[in-house]
């Protein structure tokens, strides 16, 4: 019997920490995680600590806490910033989600399984998903939070269940509403799971399904209470091709043979008892959410509540669940969880490596910050490649650095009705929203997006105090613009915009 083999090392309780902490470790090098929406993110938490002491930032943005479902790192960062300051604060939280992320596919794993499965290391590289390396903190966050809940729920007896379901319900919508969503469906999952493998007649089902849905329902006054944009809540339904992108990409990150050799082994891992039914079985309260999110993943909006990619942020989780379902009807070899640990520690060096690069990358390009006036208005382009690139765009949010070292105005900021922060836009342009990042190079089209010099030409003059270029290889500015050049190393341009009327042409420094 499978419980009869002697223990592996992953099977301990010193290798789920090691390997929890060996999770963060890629997040620990650099000045800021260089995941893609951080710095924006960032920008926020800056002007949330520091509105009170700048008269710059004061004169740009109103900062207003609210109960909103999206409000995980926001809270963390604020108790952790006051103790080691703001960017160490920022590093901290985010490389505490994959180590949370790691520690709930082990909790999980042992309530379901009793111990590790040699399987369940293969959805290791998951903690380091292309939604947590875009980006979407709060939402990996809760994503976590509901893996160790669930797993405290399943150990649990029925009336404590409801205790742990109603207690976690509000700390979970507040981090986000997905990892919200994601534990309504794990625990309703389990549930249906259970009620159909015991054949219950439909006075239980109601009973336990009831005591199983109700307590976490309550704090939908929270979502009910939130005002977000009604004018773009939900959107973009039924997107399956780029659910499909994310399939394929949900291991994204620099080298795309790497990346995919691991996304194969991990969808292998998943489906083993499609393919291998003697060897390997699905455990039904596991794989039973596992599908129902896949599901939901084809079926939920894309654009819901503010969040963007909001049903492709599950497709990590359904299938990471449907690896953590997989039951071993005999031991597995102890080399296919060394394979599996090989793997996890692919993707942590390579993350390591693509966070390394962008530090640099990103250091060369705000060196034209020194030359940024406090509190000043700027319009920010970055130039992007004509073709779709594998490597993960890591720097899309840079200009946000302005906000965060210089109290600057930028086009960069996550800034929306019904959210913490807004802007005073005393032009009435609005020319803030004019987002910068990605802007390709001219001679190309990327679906909707405007290249260079469409953009260029959209840009207001009379209500910016300067422009800056990013990953731009040489000055490409015409000689009409009202501009002038102070900085330029090859990599990035910062001009300064002349609001005395009368220049026509850019004068060289």
């Amino acid at each position: 019997m499978q419980d009869a083999t002697p223990i592996a090392w992953w099977q301990t309780q010193r290798a789920t920490v090691l390997l929890a902490v060996a999770a963060a470790v890629p997040l620990c090098w650099t000045t800021i995680p260089w995941l893609t929406d951080v710095p924006a993110h960032v920008a926020r938490f800056h002007i949330q600590q520091t509105i009170g002491q700048s008269p710059e930032l004061a004169g740009h943005f109103d900062f207003t806490w609210r109960l909103i479902p999206n409000l995980g790192v926001d809270l963390l960062v604020v108790p952790l910033g006051k103790l080691f300051g703001l960017l160490p604060a920022v590093t901290i939280v985010t490389a505490l989600i994959p180590a949370l992320t790691v520690l709930g596919i082990f909790a999980v794993v042992r309530a379901v399984h009793g111990r590790i499965t040699t399987i369940s290391l293969f959805a290791l590289p998951l903690a380091h998903s292309y939604p947590f390396q875009f980006g979407f903190l709060n939402s990996c966050l809760s994503v976590a939070l509901a893996l160790l809940v669930f797993a405290l729920w399943l150990r649990s007896g029925q009336g404590r269940r409801i205790l742990v379901a109603a207690v976690a319900a509000p700390l979970l919508i507040v981090t986000h509403a997905i990892g919200w969503g994601v534990l309504g469906v794990l625990i309703g999952g389990a549930t249906i799971a259970t009620l159909w493998q015991e054949r219950a007649r439909p006075a239980a089902w109601v009973r336990q399904g009831g005591g199983t849905v109700l307590p976490l329902l309550w704090p939908l006054a929270i979502l009910i209470a939130w005002r977000g944009d009604s004018h773009n809540a939900i959107g973009l339904w039924f997107d399956w091709r780029n659910d499909l992108i994310w399939l394929a990409g949900m291991l994204r990150d620099r080298w795309i043979a790497l990346d995919g050799t691991a996304t194969i082994a991990v969808l292998a891992a998943a489906t083993l008892p499609v393919w291998r039914s003697r060897r390997f079985a699905y455990v039904p309260v596991i794989v039973v959410p596992a599908v129902i999110l896949a599901i939901l993943s084809l079926a939920m909006p894309n654009e819901l509540l503010g969040s963007m990619f909001a049903a492709t942020r599950l497709i990590p989780v359904a299938v990471m669940l449907a690896i953590l379902a997989v039951r071993e009807v005999r031991a597995l070899p102890r080399w296919v969880g060394w394979v599996a640990l090989a793997l996890f520690a692919a993707r942590l060096i390579s993350v390591t490596t693509s966070q390394l690069a962008a530090e640099h990358t990103a250091q060369t390009q705000i060196a034209a910050l020194d030359r940024l006036p406090r509190g000043a208005r700027v319009m920010a382009l970055v130039r992007e490649h004509c073709e779709q690139r594998w490597q993960l765009p890591r720097l899309w949010h840079l200009p946000s650095v302005a906000t965060i070292r210089r109290d600057a105005l930028v086009n960069d900021l996550f800034a929306a009705p019904g959210q913490l922060l807004s802007v005073r836009d005393r032009t009435g342009s609005n020319w803030w929203t004019l987002q910068g990042q990605a802007v390709p190079r001219q001679g190309c089209r990327r679906g909707q997006w405007p290249v260079f010099d469409d953009s260029l030409a959209r840009v207001p003059w009379r209500d910016i105090d300067y422009l800056w270029i990013l990953n731009s290889d040489r000055d490409r500015i015409r000689r009409d613009h009202p501009v002038t050049l102070v900085w330029n190393n090859g990599r990035t341009q910062l001009y300064r915009v002349d609001h005395r009327g009368d220049a026509s042409v850019v004068r060289q420094r």
